[in-house]
């Protein structure tokens, strides 16, 4: 679950608000990325949001991330997740634990500081990772803007140099998914 949500939201640029419940017990069925919302292809997922930070009333759009193909790839992730959940197809959150409980921008925050032994990353990070990502393959701004759903240049932002990325990282983002 945790994997399938780092990864989702890595390469939807998605805000924690667009994918996470805001509390452990409870969720916004406007708000929070519920199983009925959420096709997967052989090749994508797409996610119909209701609501976004930039479209707070109606569609807040759709967002559908391709596959990697490789150990990083969010179809596979949420592929092995779906198959693995007995939520799944339900109008339920869609990252929720075992026993019942939702996952939060908090907690995710407090697994991947640990997990990644830095406290400067955030759920947030998977949006500034996700950005940077499309930056150093050549994306224009249009495009990462798009993709982000930024309505401003807000986006210019999120791009950050790879060169200067935290030298933990680099051995660390390897096994993350090891350890989430």
């Amino acid at each position: 679950m945790l994997w399938a949500s780092v990864t989702l939201a890595f390469y939807g640029l998605l805000r924690a608000s667009e994918y996470l419940a805001p509390s452990i017990h409870t969720f916004d069925s406007q708000r929070a990325l519920v199983w009925t919302a959420v096709s997967i292809a052989p090749d994508s997922v797409t996610l119909r949001l209701k609501v976004t930070k930039t479209r707070q009333s109606g569609d807040g759009g759709t967002v559908t991330v391709s596959s990697t193909g490789d150990e990083t790839c969010p179809v596979l992730a949420m592929s092995e997740f779906r198959r693995t959940t007995a939520q799944a197809c339900s109008a339920q959150p869609v990252f929720a634990f075992a026993e019942g409980n939702y996952l939060t921008p908090p907690c995710l925050n407090k697994i991947l500081r640990q997990a990644l032994n830095c406290n400067q990353v955030s759920s947030h990070s998977m949006r500034i990772g996700g950005a940077t990502l499309l930056a150093s393959r050549g994306a224009s701004e249009a495009v990462i803007r798009r993709a982000g759903r930024w309505r401003s240049t807000a986006s210019e932002r999120y791009v950050r140099q790879v060169a200067g990325m935290p030298p933990q990282w680099t051995s660390s983002v390897a096994s993350l998914r090891d350890r989430v």
